[in-house]
């Protein structure tokens, strides 16, 4: 039998294109059928092999364009659809008629043509993602009556926002407790691994420290990591916890006013010569990873290189081109509820052609574009961690002289001006609040240590990972809990 279990890594192979008889099945709903189809494709490939031959079975299309990465990807994605497209017609229906009395079928039809309702097929019947509710309610003009979602922003993240414009930065210290354990208790001679989210030293990120944790088995790696995760290697323990504090220090730039006056991206009017110009050289070539293109969900389409090339007409700066794809994604793009971002195709291509999306597929767009304008681009990630909660959060930065690194977060931005604040929808824009914990500067980026176990996010690390034998658990599998022990001033 091959090895028909997908790792971390196959989710590079994203964008091959599958077989027609896999789609087909998938096309009419038929997912089980369509996972024993791509399991029979791998074990004919892998017969074919084992005799010396050519791919027999495995068909003229499948061959040359579809790797056995991307048929193992898929045998998990349609594993894991079920998972998140579990609400059926009828009960959307008996949910909406509790506070719409009288909502229709066809009222429900024409919200799934809109894409206002995220839909799947599956095993013949239309499903409707489990957030589908909370979605509607951020567009309270979609359905009469409905109750929408609260976009009234705290009034003390506008005080700190407040004080970032006076102050010129804001600093917190905060202590955050994390915990992960699998539902099912592991066995004593199990080989179990748990990886929960840590703070990363950034410049705007300091005096961290692990507090008090799971003992048995830890490893903390370096604070530089791009995806810093404490990790468990154990036998027979299911559950792990730590706690850590840190300090977060960020400054403002009002990146609106200053994008009229940005400086030369290199000094001008002398010879750069000596170590200047090493500095620079080397410079130049960091930040080229930040505009690369990279599989599957940061790469170059016709309608995301239409689009940044309309973004860039009139502007003449870095500064101004990140700015245009800002607006452009902040008024555009209305916030949704996703599904597991394994299940989601080329993510700011999509996020382009329908116009929503969560925070991580804002940024990705917003990310994305900048790097088709030639601003370095790239993603950061961790928690918003208010007073009394936290909860995964994502957002992006860019490289602009004379500042470097600047923030923007889209999806706050978006949110803003859905409720008409102009004033925070500018400030996130070159900017971010120190309610953040930062635990990612990369998408995609390993855990640390590395392990190509398939991860129940492959992409990001933000509320932990757990395997259990080499298998990766997945969200139904395991409880993932946060929670807010102090956050002072500094």
């Amino acid at each position: 039998m091959p090895q028909q279990r997908a790792t971390n890594s196959d989710v590079t192979s994203l964008n091959e294109p599958l077989p027609q008889s896999v789609l087909t099945l998938e096309r009419k709903g038929r997912l089980e059928d369509a996972a024993t189809e791509v399991a029979r494709l791998l074990d004919a490939r892998d017969k074919a092999q084992a005799e010396g031959q050519e791919q027999e079975g495995a068909g003229e299309d499948l061959a040359d364009e579809c790797s056995d990465a991307r048929l193992r990807l898929e045998l998990e994605r349609l594993r894991r659809v079920p998972l998140y497209y579990d609400v059926t017609r009828e009960d959307a229906l008996r949910q909406l008629r509790r506070e719409v009395p009288g909502f229709s079928e066809a009222q429900l039809d024409r919200l799934i043509q809109r894409g206002s309702i995220d839909v799947r097929l599956v095993e013949g019947r239309q499903m409707l993602l489990r957030s589908w509710l909370q979605s509607l309610r951020r567009m309270p003009d979609e359905v009469e009556g409905l109750s929408a979602a609260d976009f009234v922003v705290r009034p003390d993240l506008l005080a700190v926002m407040d004080e970032m414009r006076e102050c010129g930065h804001a600093a917190r210290r905060l202590t955050v407790r994390e915990h992960i354990s699998a539902h099912e208790p592991a066995a004593p001679d199990q080989l179990v691994q748990a990886w929960l989210p840590l703070p990363r030293k950034t410049p705007e990120q300091t005096g961290i420290e692990v507090l008090s944790s799971t003992t048995e088995g830890i490893h903390v790696p370096p604070v530089e990591s791009r995806q810093r995760t404490a990790y468990w290697e154990v036998r027979g323990s299911s559950s792990f916890e730590l706690a850590y504090r840190y300090t977060i220090d960020v400054p403002y730039v009002d990146a609106y006013a200053a994008a009229s006056a940005e400086a030369p991206a290199e000094p001008r009017g002398k010879e750069v010569v000596g170590a200047e110009a090493a500095a620079l050289e080397a410079q130049r070539a960091a930040l080229q990873r930040y505009l690369r293109q990279e599989e599957p969900h940061l790469v170059s389409t016709p309608r995301l290189r239409q689009l940044a090339d309309q973004l860039a007409e009139g502007a003449q700066t870095p500064l101004q081109r990140a700015r245009a794809a800002y607006d452009y994604v902040t008024r555009h793009v209305a916030y949704r509820y996703m599904p597991a971002y394994l299940l989601l195709d080329s993510i700011a291509d999509e996020c382009a052609r329908t116009l929503h999306g969560d925070c991580g597929v804002m940024a990705l767009l917003f990310i994305e574009l900048c790097r088709l304008m030639g601003v370095p681009a790239r993603w950061q990630s961790g928690l918003f961690v208010r007073p009394d909660s936290a909860s995964p959060h994502d957002w992006a930065q860019f490289w602009v002289q004379p500042y470097g690194w600047l923030w923007a977060d889209c999806s706050f931005g978006s949110s803003a001006h859905a409720r008409s604040d102009e004033d925070s929808r500018r400030f996130y824009f070159g900017n971010i609040d120190p309610w953040r914990m930062i635990a990612n500067s990369e998408f995609m980026a390993p855990l640390s240590p590395s392990s190509d176990i398939m991860r129940d996010d492959p992409f990001d690390n933000q509320q932990g990972e757990m395997a259990i034998d080499g298998v990766g658990l997945s969200d139904e599998q395991m409880t993932r809990q946060r929670s807010v022990v102090c956050m002072g001033l500094v």
